[in-house]
């Protein structure tokens, strides 16, 4: 054993294929696997746009691919050769209306990522940028467009649970409806963190109907699972089941005080749904707040996002590791304690939805 260009040498008796060695890249066609995921390393970098339509989203792929191949160009050179793993994304959208009602493709946020072996180091990491940073220096307009944004990075995720979809994309609505509303709940769960796609398939060389996707979402322990119980806590601080019926019975008093006679019959509408482990409202078809066992996720003027930060029990609404933006915060459960209190984060929500939908 030794070392070449910083990479440990080791004897290997064949090309490693990481999604057959590790148990998150396990998955089966109708089962929910409740597993707990390891920190892992990845070439991350991050965009906004609609996947299938997007130069940023295609310039994020192209870039990464070369860097991937050269990590295992090296790795290989080294000793140990393995197969490039495959493409993941994370997903999000500052407006969470484009993942319910609108299906604004073009408003989604994405991380997209691929695996590093752990045996690989920052060292190598950086050893694989240079190689097509100079072939880019060579040729001017040539080579990864993106090479600047590509970052090296830990995923925690921790307890999460996936599946295995087979077939295109676009028909993954019935999967995750199935893991997010009733196997998630019925074990004790509630969603946290990122949505999480593993792709097994090449799309480009994949006909739809065989696509192979790992749908994975990050989980923690409901409020009341474990013998927790939903209703007061040891603080008497109000539980998540509380506190919706609180906002659901202030929504429609204040909607009722707000309400235009000569409004449509969409207007002032109140929708409730569960999204990424908290209890959504919807008002007029435009999500406006949540509640979950922390407290509200709030929708808010971002232009008064600085001010509002400032109120007691408020902070910077963030999914996983990423700032959801200025639009979104979080607020303590227990700065909601009283009806006033609740109130005016409700009547903060209520402005904000009011702007958005009387947008034209």
């Amino acid at each position: 054993m030794g070392r070449r260009a910083g990479v440990t040498l080791v004897p290997s008796p064949g090309k490693i294929d990481l999604k057959a060695s590790l148990d998150p890249y396990r998955a089966r066609r109708g089962e929910f696997r409740i597993l707990d995921v390891p920190e892992m390393r990845y070439l991350m970098v991050d965009g906004q746009g609609d996947p299938n339509t997007s130069p940023e989203y295609a310039a994020a792929l192209q870039t990464l691919y070369p860097v991937a191949y050269a990590l295992k160009f090296a790795s290989k050179a080294a000793g140990r050769d393995y197969v490039v793993p495959s493409l993941e994304g994370l997903w999000w959208a500052e407006d969470l209306d484009a993942f319910t009602t609108a299906r604004d493709k073009s408003a989604w946020d994405w991380t997209m990522m691929i695996l590093v072996p752990d045996w690989l180091d920052a060292a190598e990491v950086t050893a694989a940028l240079d190689e097509p940073a100079a072939k880019r220096a060579k040729k001017p307009g040539g080579g990864p467009a993106r090479l600047d944004d590509v970052r090296f990075a830990t995923l925690t995720e921790g307890r999460c649970v996936q599946t295995l979809h087979l077939g295109p994309f676009d028909e993954e609505a019935g999967v995750l409806e199935e893991m997010h509303h009733r196997f998630i709940p019925a074990n004790g769960l509630e969603l946290t963190g990122t949505h999480h796609e593993v792709y097994l398939s090449d799309p480009r060389r994949t006909a739809p109907e065989r696509l192979r996707t790992i749908p994975r979402q990050p989980v923690r322990a409901a409020a009341g699972a474990n013998g927790g119980t939903a209703g007061e806590g040891a603080g008497g601080t109000a539980g998540p089941e509380d506190l919706e019926s609180r906002i659901a019975a202030l929504l429609s008093e204040r909607l009722a005080a707000r309400r235009d006679p000569g409004s449509g019959p969409r207007a002032g509408t109140v929708q409730r749904r569960w999204m990424f482990g908290h209890r959504g409202f919807m008002v007029g078809g435009k999500l406006a707040l949540t509640s979950g066992r922390d407290g509200l996720l709030v929708r808010v003027d971002p232009e008064r996002s600085a001010e509002l930060l400032k109120k007691p029990g408020a902070r910077q609404a963030v999914m996983g590791e990423r700032d959801m933006g200025p639009s979104w915060l979080t607020v303590d459960a227990a700065a909601v304690d009283t009806g006033e209190a609740l109130a005016d984060w409700i009547d903060l929500a209520l402005d904000y939805n009011s702007l958005l939908t009387h947008r034209p």
